[in-house]
């Protein structure tokens, strides 16, 4: 994703999704999509792709919740086995916080809405880990939104992809404005 991804994660708040955690998750996505165990999941591409989803969103749920030490035993797991489709809200310094999530391959979606700050957070499925790469306020978005890739499915939620990272903010300089 880009050259400037070296420097954001030097400077990036990392996370590791412990294995029973994972194995939870993933419970709950079967379970949702009524399914026994993953080997039914393969044989369905987009059910791969739902899941896949579904991790990346929820790691970085977690991992920003585990920032701002709102995860105490793991509540946001319990949270979401109650309600499948709970979304936390964060506020930081009583601003609203969004969370944007990519991998290193892929420019950050830009969600419409409401929110104050928008959070970077790049995810990998596969070590079972985040990094909080930083945030940029809202207002400070549009002019390095890039609308031109953006499927007609993904205009409905998204405002478009940032493709100038050199926007985003270290996290650290964030959370040192809470303290």
């Amino acid at each position: 994703m880009l050259k400037e991804l070296p420097e954001l994660l030097s400077k990036s708040v990392k996370n590791r999704i412990e294995r029973n955690h994972h194995a939870r998750i993933l419970d709950m996505v079967l379970g949702q999509m009524g399914l026994k165990n993953i080997n039914h999941l393969r044989d369905r591409f987009e059910g791969q792709a739902y899941l896949d989803r579904f991790l990346m969103k929820t790691y970085s749920e977690m991992s920003l919740y585990r920032v701002l030490n709102m995860d105490e035993k793991n509540h946001y797991l319990d949270l979401k086995e109650q309600d499948f489709h709970f979304k936390p809200e964060f506020r930081i310094n009583d601003k609203s916080v969004e969370i944007t999530y990519s991998t290193s391959n892929d420019y950050p979606l830009i969600p419409k809405g409401n929110y104050d700050i928008l959070a970077f957070v790049l995810v990998s499925l596969a070590s079972f880990s985040t990094s909080l790469l930083g945030f940029v306020n809202q207002k400070d978005l549009s002019p390095h939104i890039e609308t031109d890739l953006l499927t007609p499915i993904e205009s409905q939620t998204y405002q478009g992809r940032l493709k100038n990272l050199k926007i985003v903010t270290p996290w650290d300089s964030l959370m040192k404005d809470t303290v």
